[in-house]
């Protein structure tokens, strides 16, 4: 198999904080990584903006932009303007990235009746990203009306575009789904567009942090069955991208990112 490898910006969140945007992505270069990744949100472009340039300059590609969107209100046109300008920015080698929720975490968790909130925003948005060509990814997350990979899957067939498409999330789908990776990716087929993976492990109940649990380790520890997770990949001849989450993971961040990237490559074989 032959992927674009990424580091998500998360490996510099909660215990990690404190490089600047250029120096996270000289690290990540250095380490070996092929892309960097941003989590951000439709209102700040200049931040998705901040780490476009320093990814170049560091040598990296950019692979996606992550951001949420809010069922519980209309697109209106501040949102479309500041989608237009991130849009220009952008190679069409990147993808866009959509998680959902209603109104806020925890409210209408994977609950159909959210789609109709969720339609409008695809319908307005997909049009700006056709004009370049970019993929756009729907992200599912623990907590959100958009949860699991089925949700993802229930709105393409509601807005049926060859640019929409799901990611795998491995610690969102560890965490709340567990459906058998093979016949999740069997139902989501060429509609399979990114995947992220990282360690995973339970703990006590009391002992989490950040409202984790279980919790986001380097790649080469943890419970969750990576190794089949890139077997399945690779019997579906998946070339798309795979990227390593890092979000309150334990280890340093360089730590981290060498020992996740290191596992990978390994397991990719």
């Amino acid at each position: 198999m032959t992927h674009r490898i990424f580091a998500m910006d998360t490996h510099f969140m909660c215990r990690n904080e404190g490089p600047s945007v250029s120096e996270q992505a000289e690290m990540v270069k250095a380490v070996g990584y092929d892309d960097y990744y941003v989590t951000s949100d439709l209102d700040n472009p200049s931040k998705s903006l901040e780490f476009l340039q320093a990814s170049a300059e560091a040598g990296l590609g950019f692979n996606a932009v992550f951001m949420r969107l809010d069922a519980a209100v209309t697109p209106g046109e501040e949102d479309l303007a500041h989608f237009k300008t991130l849009v220009e920015a952008l190679d069409p080698s990147t993808r866009i990235e959509f998680s959902a929720w209603h109104g806020g975490f925890n409210e209408k968790v994977g609950d159909p009746s959210a789609d109709a909130g969720l339609v409008p925003w695809l319908k307005t948005l997909m049009p700006l990203l056709e004009e370049k060509g970019i993929q756009a990814c729907l992200y599912p997350h623990f907590g959100f009306s958009l949860e699991k990979v089925e949700d993802s899957l229930r709105l393409i067939e509601q807005v049926p575009h060859e640019l929409l498409g799901t990611m795998f999330c491995g610690y969102h789908w560890y965490r709340c789904d567990q459906t058998p990776v093979a016949e999740l990716f069997d139902q989501a087929g060429d509609r399979l567009f990114a995947v992220n993976l990282c360690g995973t492990a339970l703990v006590e109940e009391g002992t989490q942090k950040h409202d984790l649990n279980p919790t986001i380790e380097p790649l080469d520890s943890g419970e969750m069955d990576n190794a089949e997770v890139l077997k399945q990949l690779k019997s579906l001849n998946y070339s798309g991208s795979i990227g390593i989450q890092g979000y309150d993971v334990t280890a340093p961040a360089e730590e981290a990112l060498t020992r996740s990237l290191t596992e990978l490559k390994r397991l990719i074989g």
